[in-house]
């Protein structure tokens, strides 16, 4: 069953790639405006990048955390900017900033993603590409292992941390203004997978569930940086 599963999912980038098609064309338009939402045709190609992503990483979860999180951040609109605009606004489909996306002084991004990238304009063009766009927001997520507890994360956890990477751990304990501030992040990930998954007690379930990181977590693993070289539409990486 699986084989066939990562065979449909590599088939569909094959055949995306081959017929010289594009990412959907930008909007322009806000997420949160009403006016951004993407078509069913690109969420499923988004979905087909969280699969290739899910089965590549040996990740199981990650499809569905991230069509989830594409919802809430943009609507699934690779064209989305974030309004309240300056030097380092939010873009793409996971509302990513550059200085976030492609951190300069890391070892495993210099690994990971072209030197240009770490220049503003380019690395904001370059979020507007659905496919750079997931394998940067993939990247941030297994950066945010590092932190110390990251091990017993759920992923209402992970969805909290996407803004606030100390909430890997949850909120600060006595802490009333900050637990009230991680519930709020929480309900809107509760929110959002009640949508993608058509069922609140199945949001709820899930988001309880601890993230089943993978091995690929590890900054200098060769696994992590083909698959982000494969999602970005780059040559693969010579095997081991």
């Amino acid at each position: 069953m699986w084989i066939l599963v990562i065979g449909l999912v590599l088939l569909a980038l094959v055949d995306s790639d081959a017929s010289g098609s594009k990412p959907p064309k930008k909007s322009g338009k806000a997420p949160g405006s009403g006016q951004g939402n993407m078509s069913g045709n690109q969420r499923d190609y988004l979905k087909v990048l969280g699969d290739l992503a899910s089965v590549s990483l040996q990740w199981p979860g990650i499809e569905t955390f991230l069509d989830a999180k594409a919802r809430g951040e943009s609507r699934w609109n690779p064209a989305a900017v974030n309004p309240e605009g300056g030097l380092n606004v939010a873009r793409g489909v996971y509302q990513l900033r550059s200085k976030s996306a492609f951190p300069s002084s890391t070892q495993d991004t210099q690994r990971e993603f072209p030197v240009n990238y770490w220049r503003r304009t380019e690395a904001q063009d370059a979020l507007m590409n659905p496919n750079v766009n997931t394998a940067a927001y993939l990247s941030y997520l297994m950066r945010l292992r590092g932190f110390g507890g990251a091990g017993d994360a759920t992923w209402a956890d992970l969805w909290a941390a996407g803004a606030f990477p100390r909430y890997i751990n949850g909120p600060r304990k006595n802490d009333l203004a900050d637990i009230a501030n991680y519930n709020k992040r929480v309900k809107r990930a509760h929110d959002n997978l009640t949508v993608t998954m058509g069922s609140s007690a199945k949001a709820t379930a899930f988001l309880k569930q601890k993230v089943n990181w993978p091995a690929a977590a590890s900054n200098k693993n060769s696994r992590r940086v083909r698959t982000l070289a494969a999602l970005m539409g780059a040559p693969p990486l010579p095997q081991d």
